[in-house]
């Protein structure tokens, strides 16, 4: 066998494991889960909550004073997380945060405090 006949198989094997090495990757982050959790640390219950990324509306009702509700998302686009609901008592609940993207794939967890407002974590 000649150099460039070692070359080229060379070469061709590294080529060969580079396009398996990203289909695995392709593979892995199409699997990972985009979640969305939603602490209630206030007071009150939540009686509704929607959740606005990449321009899909995610509920979530009837959240008791120290309870969670998750929920998987598409992160489908580049997005905030806008935040509105009502506590059973009807305050409001508003806020926003952070920005997923495309090539991001967070699970967050939104922490709705007594006074409405809306506290991120990634």
């Amino acid at each position: 066998m000649t150099v460039r006949e070692r070359l080229n198989n060379t070469i061709g094997a590294i080529i060969a494991l580079v396009l398996m090495a990203f289909a695995a990757y392709m593979m892995e982050v199409q699997s990972r889960k985009h979640t969305i959790t939603v602490t209630n640390a206030g007071q009150k219950s939540i009686h509704a909550l929607v959740v606005t990324v990449c321009g899909e509306d995610y509920a979530f009702p009837d959240i008791p004073v120290g309870g969670q509700r998750h929920l998987e998302y598409e992160g489908k686009g580049d997005s905030g997380f806008e935040v509105q609901g009502q506590f059973a008592d009807g305050h409001v609940i508003k806020g926003n945060f952070g920005y997923v993207t495309t090539r991001s794939f967070p699970s967050v967890e939104l922490v709705v405090q007594d006074d409405g407002s809306v506290i991120g974590k990634q």
